[in-house]
């Protein structure tokens, strides 16, 4: 009994090593597929600034920008929809003499008190939309492009 279950415990522990390294691997290999990405892209956007390439080349460009940031900016994203709080007023809420829509819950009272307690009318008070605006400033000048950061700039635009 007691050599099976070390034996069941043993094998448990070489399955989640097995897992784990395959973990690592895929981890690796999808950072060495960005590395690869990111050179490619390098050297196209120094093709694209010393020949002059026509527009259609410069949208897949940055294109292919979008699609090797994208599950960053959704992670981003994600991160400040958590943060930043609510700012546009668009649920309705509270007790009001005059308002939008009639809150039904305090009809019955409204009525049963002979028409006195008339704070029955709700108003859009309750944040629950976000409008925020973000600026982002790019520098373009020789000293970007020389240190190599050009590339790197574009990615974070992207």
């Amino acid at each position: 009994g007691r050599l099976a279950g070390a034996e069941e415990e043993e094998a448990a522990a070489e399955e989640e090593a097995a897992q784990e390294a395959a973990l690592r691997e895929e981890a690796e290999d999808a950072a060495d597929k960005l590395a690869r990405m990111r050179e490619e892209l390098e050297r196209q956007v120094a093709g694209w600034q010393l020949g002059g390439e026509r527009a259609v080349e410069s949208e897949a460009l940055w294109r292919r920008y979008e699609a090797l940031t994208a599950p960053l900016s959704q992670e981003l994203c994600e991160q400040l929809r958590l943060i930043l709080e609510a700012t546009v007023a668009s649920k309705l809420q509270g007790d009001y003499r005059t308002g939008k829509r009639i809150s039904m819950r305090k009809v019955i009272p409204y009525i049963a008190s002979g028409f006195r307690k008339d704070k029955i009318w709700l108003r859009r008070t309750k944040p629950s939309q976000r409008q925020y605006q973000v600026m982002l400033c790019i520098d373009d000048s020789e000293s970007m492009r020389s240190t190599g950061a050009g590339g790197l700039a574009c990615e974070a635009l992207a």
